[in-house]
């Protein structure tokens, strides 16, 4: 199929790529119209089954990279009656333009590749249910995406990406200052460990980073938390924010700073570009696409980055493994073609022929597949270690083995997405010593519930 057959790129002209995708998570999301008539809650409630010959047109939004020619055209062999045209719109969920398009059906597509899980509950009243389309692959699905993408009992995403979060540190650096890695197993091993190499590399002024940015510091506590097998809702659905494991967290986070190690950086900025050349900081749990995005800027240091697990808690009962992110592809519940939607979503996502056929790179450039059949053909690492990853880093296997180690209970809430500006100031606080661990688990706690929660619930 002609390539200009299938992509559109006329309007509009400039698409966020992932890194901008992410930056908008980190702003405040927009709120849906949660005015949802009767018969749009009746039609969510049930799962439409494709026909045995399925025929039509779809129209599905990309962010970014669309899925190639051959990738459509492998669908198509499987599919040959459904015509499949793409096309680059500029979208995040913290516009209200999304949610105009989804509450009102005006000129919806048939697909939207991709949102974010956090989002998933903000928009599932306007999501079609794939739950049909997804379920013949759901056995070799990571547990947890498959958790993340379901919201009132109704699977609104089709799981997408896994992310889960390593220690990502500077190899030479940290071997400058005889730090053995295999010995920070706890987070209190990891600040001992920042701070020997601040006492002996002394250019190395902040040894532990954390990301400037609302979303950011969600991500850190949230993952904190999820480790120790815990959320910010509990099994009952209340919020859990009191919990220990939230108080471990908070309790880390002003230690790491009274300890004097800690460091913050922006994103995709020169600034935190020359605070990882430079060598002032060496050290950052976070999920492994930060070193994929900041790529090109770290540039002078390709070669030096390694990842391990993350530090724990309590050894004995949390998981080396959290994840930081994710997205699935969804249906606008109101679009022309809903199963034809899911039914081109889950054959790319899902499908080895579909990824077989190229573009796995650009796709899964950064992250890995939900879809365990996928994994084989997204193994990145000759490519990874010719440039910022130092070669006795096993990136693939490390991702294999934490998306099946992320522990499966964390759940998102629907009003998941309207959290981040609640974390940002006291989580901040505590990295600039301007408030204790309790002030700021107390306040995030405060602001959740009384200007998200409750707001919710009405």
């Amino acid at each position: 199929m002609d390539e200009q057959d299938t992509v559109s790129t006329s309007a509009p002209t400039t698409a966020p790529n992932r890194r901008t995708f992410l930056k908008g998570a980190a702003a405040a999301a927009a709120t849906v119209a949660a005015s949802g008539v009767a018969t749009q809650a009746a039609r969510a409630a049930r799962v439409e089954v494709v026909s045995a010959a399925p025929a039509g047109d779809i129209l599905v939004w990309i962010n970014g990279n669309p899925f190639s020619p051959a990738q459509v055209a492998a669908f198509n062999k499987v599919y040959p009656n459904i015509k499949v045209k793409q096309q680059i719109t500029t979208y995040v969920p913290a516009t209200p333009s999304l949610a105009a398009h989804l509450v009102t059906g005006v000129d919806v597509p048939d697909g939207i590749f991709f949102i974010e899980d956090a989002y998933l509950g903000q928009f599932a009243s306007t999501l079609y249910d794939v739950t049909s389309a997804v379920a013949p692959y759901a056995s070799k699905i990571a547990p947890y995406k498959l958790a993340v993408s379901k919201q009132g009992g109704r699977t609104v995403g089709i799981p997408w990406d896994l992310d889960p979060a390593f220690l990502i540190y500077r190899e030479d650096i940290v071997a400058q200052a005889g730090v053995n890695i295999s010995k920070i197993v706890t987070y209190d091993d990891l600040i001992a460990a920042a701070q020997t190499v601040k006492a002996k590399v002394p250019s190395c002024t902040g040894p532990l980073m954390f990301l400037d940015a609302p979303g950011f510091y969600t991500f850190i506590v949230e993952g904190l938390a999820w480790q120790q097998h815990s959320g910010i809702v509990d099994a009952n659905g209340k919020l859990n924010l009191h919990a220990h494991a939230y108080t471990n967290a908070f309790n880390y986070l002003e230690k790491a700073y009274k300890a004097g190690v800690t460091s913050l950086g922006l994103f995709t900025t020169p600034s935190i570009y020359s605070q990882w050349n430079t060598g002032k900081t060496c050290f950052m749990h976070f999920a492994d696409w930060f070193t994929h995005w900041n790529e090109a800027g770290l540039k002078p240091s390709w070669g030096k980055y390694s990842l391990a697990k993350q530090p724990v808690f309590n050894p004995a009962t949390d998981s080396v493994f959290s994840n930081m992110g994710g997205s699935a592809y969804v249906v606008p519940l109101k679009a022309k073609n809903p199963s034809l939607g899911a039914l081109f979503g889950t054959f790319q996502l899902f499908e080895p022929a579909a990824l077989q056929a190229g573009n796995a790179s650009n796709i899964y450039e950064g992250n890995l597949p939900s879809a365990e059949a996928l994994w084989p053909y997204v193994n990145l690492d000759a490519y990874r270690h010719a440039r910022i990853l130092n070669a006795s880093v096993q990136e693939h296997a490390l991702l294999v083995e934490g998306a099946k180690g992320i522990p499966s209970n964390y759940r998102y809430p629907p009003w998941f997405s309207q959290v981040y500006p609640y974390y940002g100031g006291p989580v901040r606080g505590v990295l600039t010593g301007k408030m204790t661990a309790a002030q700021a688990q107390e306040k995030v706690y405060n602001d959740v519930l009384t200007k998200v929660v409750q707001r919710y619930h009405g």
